[in-house]
């Protein structure tokens, strides 16, 4: 199926690349780092999978998708909040607004490790975490409550069986092109 299936992820601290090879071996699916995507025919893929962070509310390496038009897409996003409770609605309309249109659109939990953030992050997130901590506990976000939680941590909340539904998902879709 490496033929026909691609999997590409744009990944900074190794979260997202975990998910893109958990989801490549379940699929038998080419594995590209989005680094090297420029040069990749992506004509010869039926499907992509796209996996990448979320970071400041944004997704990482988008633009990738906005060059180019797929058969069949499917996005995984990965970041630090639990997606049970995470309100991805900005996030998931944005991207109906490329190329091509998600056919689904999954959110994994990854983690962090400040120890590998640059001078320049710790100090962004050191100033964002006291005025979070400013901020009633009711008005918080599931994503600021992560946030604060995890500050200065290395913590790794990622889960290989959260691939589940988008595997079947995107087994499903297969089928229907078979």
């Amino acid at each position: 199926m490496k033929d026909k299936l691609a999997v590409v992820y744009f990944s900074k601290h190794g979260m997202t690349e975990k998910y893109a090879k958990w989801i490549a071996e379940e699929l038998n699916a080419a594995l590209i780092d989005g680094k090297t995507a420029k040069d990749v025919e992506w004509r010869k893929y039926s499907f992509v999978i796209f996996g990448s962070r979320i970071y400041a509310g944004k997704i990482t390496g988008v633009d990738l998708l906005k060059r180019n038009a797929f058969d069949h897409l499917v996005v995984f996003t990965v970041g630090l909040s639990d997606p049970v409770g995470t309100d991805y609605a900005d996030l998931d309309k944005s991207l109906q607004k490329l190329k091509s249109i998600p056919e689904g659109i999954f959110h994994f939990r990854g983690g962090i490790d400040y120890t590998q953030l640059n001078m320049g992050n710790k100090l962004l997130l050191k100033m964002i975490i006291n005025s979070l901590k400013k901020v009633p506990d009711s008005e918080l976000t599931p994503e600021n409550k992560a946030l604060i939680e995890t500050y200065g941590q290395t913590v790794d909340f990622s889960d290989r069986t959260a691939i589940e539904p988008l595997v079947s998902y995107v087994r499903e879709l297969i089928a229907k092109e078979s």
